[in-house]
């Protein structure tokens, strides 16, 4: 899929657009993507996926991005990417002990 700059102003957020049935994915894989990855080799970002009906976003077999979106992942529009869902992130390691255990003193 290649990707397209559109003019969404989201800041400070990343935001990904997909054109409805405009790509190989089924409509249930699309609902099931909150959020993606979206990169080339390094270069990758992590996005929430909204789905558009208009055709003047994203064409088929693009992704859209919004400007911060585009920026921050630095490649050049009609770049081939690829695209999967966004793994759940993983607590640190203090995270959990300090939510059950005892309150932290600083």
């Amino acid at each position: 899929m290649k990707i397209r700059s559109v003019a969404i102003d989201t800041y400070p957020e990343n935001m990904a657009v997909l054109l409805r049935g405009g790509d190989d994915y089924a409509p249930d894989q699309i609902q099931a993507m909150r959020k993606v990855a979206i990169g080339k080799g390094k270069a990758s970002i992590l996005a929430p996926l909204a789905i558009v009906d208009d055709k003047s976003l994203p064409a088929p077999g693009e992704i859209g991005l919004g400007e911060q979106a585009f920026r921050r992942l630095g490649l050049s529009e009609g770049r081939e990417v690829t695209i999967r869902q966004a793994s759940h992130m993983q607590p640190l390691p203090g995270e959990g002990a300090s939510i059950s255990g005892p309150p932290t003193t600083y």
